[in-house]
């Protein structure tokens, strides 16, 4: 049982510290205080580009005015969220392909003006897009720094050409925004392209898109901003579904849930083990105080010192433990890189979380046997040499 409680003590530790580090990776926005939902657009009432962008620019323009509303945007898809993922391949101007090359794939999102600032996520260079990219449809576009370094590296990407298709439009340039964990937290800011919310005439690839998430930033609870966010949706399409409302501190807490889970588990398992095995050694150790109880009363009588008595009784709970510790460590080993994927920034054979659950045991090992060690050195020899 204490091989088993090792085993398990090692992978929660493993997990508790891998969860310490993935939450403490910064995100590329800033969560606090904002608020998300969807909207989707039937082809039915909203049959074309025109009739959709219409319907965003009035959304944009109302969240700017729901009460405790700082900020509003909108964007095909949000960070650490499912919804709205697309890449493609992506032309740029300076750096030609090879013959028979294939185009780089790109993550890209189209998003209105707004969104960065509702997001946390910082301006690095050039500016945002503006009403007039977002009414409009201008060749602009703003890339994540990690895509700027990437095929720019050491250098300003403020007006460099791009397209969506090998025979353009050719998209320019704008600016240069913080990178964002697009997919997961424990995966690398992916390079990203921040379409306007209207494509360019002639871009035949992309157009507005049925499904939006509206970001609002607030001053106090984004909650409470919900019912009046939902109020103004209904207001202009009574019929429109909204969904998906949460706070961006919930995605942040959710993208955690996979491991959080894992580390609940074993942490129960961990207790449940090392409780069955802390009253393994106390029973053993109790009766082998019991048996020896004569031996003990006659190094009392001899002048044997109480500590030497305890020390005696102690050394033998420790030395299961020991057993326990090294059989463990094999299955430790084993089951901690079974764990890799859990993994975020620790070698599945981490020292110091094999470290600590060994040290975690022995403790408790050395808990289990201080009764019977106190009971062993209360031994009364008189009685034991009358007995005798």
């Amino acid at each position: 049982m204490k091989a088993l409680a090792l085993v398990l003590l090692a992978g929660s530790a493993l997990l508790m510290r891998s969860l310490i580090r993935l939450r403490s990776v910064d995100p590329g926005f800033e969560p606090s205080g904002v608020l998300t939902f969807r909207v989707s657009l039937p082809d039915a009432r909203y049959p074309g580009d025109t009739a959709r962008a219409r319907f965003y620019s009035e959304v944009l323009r109302r969240m700017r005015t729901v009460p405790g509303v700082r900020e509003a945007g909108l964007a095909s898809k949000l960070p650490l969220l499912p919804d709205g993922h697309n890449n493609s391949g992506t032309w740029f101007e300076d750096h030609p392909l090879a013959p028979g090359g294939l185009p780089p794939i790109v993550e890209q999102a189209r998003v209105a003006d707004g969104y960065f600032r509702a997001m946390g996520i910082p301006m690095i260079e050039g500016r945002d897009f503006d009403a007039a990219d977002r009414e409009r449809g201008s060749a602009n576009a703003v890339v994540s720094k990690a895509l700027a370094e990437h095929f720019w590296p050491h250098q300003s990407v403020l007006g460099k050409r791009f397209a969506p298709t090998p025979t353009g439009p050719w998209y320019s340039i704008i600016g240069v925004v913080g990178s964002v964990r697009g997919a997961t937290l424990d995966a690398e800011p992916e390079a990203y392209i921040y379409y306007p919310m209207v494509p360019v005439a002639g871009d035949t690839t992309n157009d507005v898109p049925h499904a939006m998430s509206v970001v609002l930033r607030t001053a106090g609870d984004p909650a409470s901003a919900s019912g009046a966010a939902r109020a103004e949706v209904r207001a202009l399409d009574p019929g429109l579904p909204v969904y998906n409302v949460r706070p961006m501190a919930a995605v942040l807490r959710s993208a955690t849930a996979r491991t959080t889970f894992t580390l609940t588990l074993l942490g129960v398992a961990s207790a449940i083990a090392l409780a069955l095995g802390a009253v393994g050694i106390y029973g053993v150790i109790s009766y082998i105080v019991s048996l020896r109880s004569r031996e003990i009363g006659v190094r009392i009588a001899l002048g044997a010192p109480l500590d030497a008595v305890r020390w005696m009784v102690t050394r033998q709970g420790l030395a299961l433990a020991g057993i326990g510790v090294a059989v463990g460590s094999i299955g430790a080993l084993a089951l901690t890189r079974l764990l890799r994927s859990l993994l975020f920034g620790i070698a599945p054979g981490d020292p110091i979380a094999m470290v600590a659950a060994a040290l975690l045991l022995l403790i408790v090992a050395a808990i289990a046997t201080a009764v019977p060690a106190w009971r062993a050195s209360r031994v009364d020899p008189i009685c034991v040499l009358r007995g005798e």
